[in-house]
């Protein structure tokens, strides 16, 4: 490995796959996958060597990078050091904090205990967990899989400032049960108890028995395991330091055992054919329409091929693993460092590689999916692009920077870069986002967000440039109270901006953004709120994860 000190990433050496987990009948489709063992095998690995390259240095973290046909592995290698202190190396058996990759094992375990008649999906939560309060309106186990739910994410715990352990016990929502699809941890948090409830087993034992015992994964499991290192860059940029979870908790597995996971997907020896294409099958809201992500699985497809995908990311690990059945190939991407690595960009880039010939036929069906090369926007249009915008309706803010010399765009913690397009449009890599930029009639600059199996793009509008007076902020100071919530916020002026205590651990500072909205500059989402005669009498907040917190004044103007 390149952080040992040789010239070039190594090979990381594949253990033999069981002969069950290879489907080698004559009628299946060949595999895209199978090109890396081909004749052409040395320039489709230097390709995907480019890829990684920037990892390719002495002391520094990085990526596994493993390519499957239909569970078995054709390229495994490593580009970095799992510890940089020691210099060792990745190999397909190096264990990571695979974080939300679990939600795949959670939701397969419910539809095992489906089969056996132990529940229903359409069960109401509380039937199994009667200790959940009411919240007013019929939340199923299968709302809770497709995040359609409206339970308050865990994130409320951070607003909060670590006074609410557990949001399922709140009981007012974010929103009616199957209105809006809104990506949470509580959900799954909840179908884990489930399984414990009517399994009669630990979470960690019923998946060590029922899935991972059964398909020979035996270095994955809830606790136990030890991982490789994780980092993040130094502040000067110069360096990396620790960023680790405990080996105590948290989801821990390798790339030889998603491997094996993979193959199951093909052969369906655990859980048989129904479940697996249950775990396929996508959601739908109220209206009817049908939600990319199914059973803990985003289904949007990539440059027009059909793809199962699903990451994790926790402290510095950072994970994705996309599937593209119809060519029976994955590409899985694991790295151990915070910010300098990004999985999905990097996971669709091998992609691009190993499935070129495959992008380039469904391009030519389908010439709308197709990647288009524009010159590049100057940086005075980039900069006209940046900023914070709004969306009311959803309580939603978007930050949009340049950052040397791209523009990115913020997704919950991290930023990632926007391809042009032309036209103001640009795509968002690694996530399947289309934003288009223009002017509204109102001279406005708005933002459009068109999420791949969508029918309605998502309007967001520029915050406003306009300044509120000292004494105009002045009048949103106080204390404001949720006594649903058990928390305080204080919020007092400081300089142009307002600053809020009591809520996340170092406080918010938040930016006027038009009307009584605020902003953090990029995340946090706050609405004072007034009475009929023009008195701040509350506020709300939000997040991208968390919609309708409500907070009453109890003190100040």
């Amino acid at each position: 490995l390149a952080a040992c000190g040789s010239p070039a990433p190594r090979e990381a050496a594949a253990r033999e796959q069981p002969a069950a987990h290879a489907r080698a009948a004559a009628d299946t489709p060949v595999s895209a996958a199978a090109r890396l063992t081909g004749p052409d095998s040395a320039v489709l690995r230097a390709r995907i060597d480019s890829v990684f390259a920037k990892f390719d240095r002495p002391g520094s973290p990085g990526c596994m990078v493993t390519v499957m046909d239909a569970g078995r592995i054709v390229f495994g290698r490593g580009y970095g050091s799992a510890d940089i202190e020691r210099g060792t190396p990745f190999t397909t058996a190096s264990a990571f904090d695979g974080a939300s990759m679990a939600k795949q094992f959670t939701t397969f375990g419910i539809l095992l205990l489906e089969r056996e008649g132990k529940l229903s999906l359409d069960d109401p939560v509380q039937k199994h967990l009667p200790e959940l309060p009411d919240y007013g309106a019929r939340v199923t186990l299968r709302h809770l899989i497709h995040h359609t739910s409206g339970l308050r994410d865990a994130e409320t715990g951070w607003l909060t400032g670590g006074r609410i352990s557990d949001p399922a016990l709140i009981p007012s929502l974010s929103f009616p049960p199957g209105e809006r699809h809104y990506y949470d941890d509580t959900g799954y948090d909840l179908l884990g108890r489930v399984t414990e409830r009517v399994s009669g087993q630990s979470i960690g034992e019923f998946q060590r028995t029922r899935i991972f015992g059964p398909l020979g994964m035996d270095r994955t499991a809830v606790a136990g395991v030890r991982r490789v290192r994780a980092y993040a860059p130094d502040r000067d940029g110069e360096g990396f330091h620790l960023a680790m979870t405990r080996d105590g908790g948290g989801f821990t597995t390798t790339p030889e055992d998603l491997a094996r996971w993979d193959a199951n997907f093909y052969d369906a020896r655990v859980g048989g054919r129904e479940v697996v294409e249950a775990m396929m099958r996508e959601g739908r809201l109220n209206s009817g329409e049908t939600i990319p992500y199914a059973m803990a699985l985003h289904t949007e497809p990539y440059r027009g091929l059909r793809r199962l995908w699903h990451g994790g990311l926790s402290a510095g690990y950072r994970s994705q693993f996309m599937r593209y059945p119809d060519q029976r190939t994955s590409v899985l991407v694991m790295c151990n460092v915070y910010q300098y690595a990004e999985p999905n960009s990097l996971a669709e880039r091998v992609s691009d590689v190993v499935l070129a010939d495959e992008i380039a036929e469904a391009e030519r069906r389908s010439p709308g999916t197709a990647a288009v090369d524009v010159p590049p926007p100057s940086a005075a249009e980039l900069r006209r692009y940046q900023g914070v915008y709004v969306n009311r309706e959803e309580q939603f803010v978007r930050a949009v920077r340049v950052h040397q010399g791209q523009l990115q765009m913020r997704q919950w913690i991290t930023w990632y870069g926007l391809r042009p397009l032309g036209g103001g449009r640009f795509r968002v890599e690694g996530q399947p986002l289309t934003l288009t930029f223009r002017d509204a009639a109102d001279g406005a600059r708005v933002v459009e967000e068109q999420a791949d199996g969508r029918r309605t793009p998502l309007v967001l509008r520029a915050a406003s440039d306009a300044r509120p007076s000292a004494a105009e902020l002045d009048r949103y100071t106080g204390a404001y109270r949720s006594d649903e919530l058990r928390s305080t916020w204080t919020v007092s002026r400081a300089g142009d901006e307002l600053r809020v205590t009591g809520g996340p651990r170092g406080g918010l500072r938040l930016r006027p953004a038009g009307g009584d909205v605020f902003t953090d500059g990029s995340y946090v989402y706050v609405q004072f709120r007034r009475d009929s005669a023009g008195r701040v009498t509350g506020l709300t907040a939000a997040t991208q994860r968390v919609q309708n917190l409500h907070f009453v004044k109890r003190s100040g103007p």
